[in-house]
């Protein structure tokens, strides 16, 4: 099978389809994703395909931690199993599994477990190299919309970095207004191409959000009023971003907390 990466959807029509079915592309997902893709910009078919892509590799880094490391999900999910975090959607299992791989630390080494899986399988390492280095150089942060073309895409701003980026992001452009925040990583494929890539489920006002970054930064960096983008990658950051977004949602929406 032949990557779906960085562009249309080239898995030829008679291989099996990449979505796992068992039947040929012709006959499953190939025709559909074609005929959509066809409407759309060369942006958005390059950030569904990548959408599509990651999924597929992530779902086989999965099996091989459920495989040989079962614990270090086990940790995770007793992590993000709180009543801070939601329990108990889909939504926050994804996320849950985001963290997992390119931020959590699970065995005191410093390497996080995306970069114990390629180095248990090194020959996967130049075929799936842009996409570990896209997710590697990903943060969480806290991303205020600036700008919103529905169907398109988001210019957000990071208010914790206070990086820019123009996000390609069909269905949320749809959804959000200019007042919204999420707590997310944004990915970067190269050519000014940006994609949201693990999100928390429930976004914020500005006003909330602000109350969120004012938190986490009197916490972790008591003396800064802004943070550079390798600051955010490490595995504890992550989890206490995630605790000052869902103290936010509890202090204004009293009921979250019950």
């Amino acid at each position: 099978m032949r990557p779906m990466f960085w562009g249309t959807m080239s898995s030829p029509k008679n291989e099996p389809c990449p979505c796992g079915s068992g039947k040929k592309a012709e006959k499953c997902c190939r025709r559909a994703w074609l005929e959509d893709a066809s409407t759309l910009s060369v942006e958005l078919r390059r950030s569904l395909a990548w959408h599509q892509q990651d999924t597929i590799w992530g779902t086989e880094l999965r099996e091989w931690v459920l495989t040989a490391f079962p614990q270090w999900e086990a940790e995770v999910q007793d992590t993000f199993a709180s009543q801070a975090f939601w329990p108990g959607t889909e939504a926050i299992f994804d996320f849950a599994m985001t963290y997992m791989f390119w931020h959590c630390q699970p065995d005191g080494s410093g390497k996080t477990v995306a970069e114990h899986y390629f180095a248990c399988h090194s020959h996967l390492i130049e075929e799936r190299r842009d996409w570990h280095k896209a997710q590697q150089a990903s943060w969480l942060g806290i991303w205020q919309a600036q700008k919103i073309d529905p169907g398109r895409g988001i210019q957000m701003v990071d208010i914790l970095t206070h990086e820019q980026r123009y996000v390609y992001e069909r269905q949320g452009s749809k959804t959000w207004t200019p007042d919204h925040a999420s707590l997310a990583r944004v990915v970067d494929l190269g050519d000014k191409l940006s994609v949201l890539s693990g999100a928390y489920p429930r976004l914020l006002s500005a006003q909330e959000a602000e109350t969120a970054r004012k938190n986490y930064l009197r916490f972790a960096f008591p003396r800064r009023r802004k943070v550079v983008p390798a600051q955010l990658r490490h595995d504890d950051a992550f989890v206490v971003l995630c605790y000052m977004w869902t103290g936010a949602l509890a202090e204004y929406y009293p009921a979250y907390s019950n």
